[in-house]
């Protein structure tokens, strides 16, 4: 993702209801949220975890699981607010497994791949997982 913009700022886009609610909540529950383009969004907390929500497809997301900027996992998922939903847990501190439980009726398969999450960033810096988004 390319340059953030910490909420609250002035956006050059109208946020969706449910994007608006992520950041707001994220904001109330002590995070840092953030957007990165049109609709790309993310969040950071003082305990060293974060997580990214990038657009794949109409409706489809990426959420990407950080702790202490190591990418965890990348879950694809079929609704913003599901992937906002379960990055509020993952920042509250609930563990990847309880996150992917959450997530298990809204996983998506994108085009191409045999699986909704992988986990190819575990010894990656999350500058180079941004990158590919």
């Amino acid at each position: 993702m390319s340059s953030q913009q910490f909420w609250p700022c002035t956006l050059s886009f109208k946020p969706t209801p449910e994007e608006l609610r992520f950041l707001e909540t994220a904001l109330a529950e002590g995070h840092r949220p953030y957007v990165c383009e049109i609709s790309d969004f993310g969040a950071d907390a003082d305990s060293g975890r974060a997580g990214q929500i990038v657009v794949r497809g109409r409706s489809r997301r990426e959420l990407v699981l950080i702790e202490s900027r190591k990418s965890i996992v990348s879950v694809f998922v079929s609704e913003f607010k599901f992937a906002a939903d379960a990055l509020l847990m993952w920042l509250g501190g609930a563990p990847v497994e309880t996150v992917l439980e959450h997530l298990k009726d809204h996983l998506v398969v994108m085009p191409g791949m045999t699986s909704s999450y992988i986990f190819p960033h575990a010894n990656a810096d999350t500058s180079d997982a941004a990158a590919k988004g």
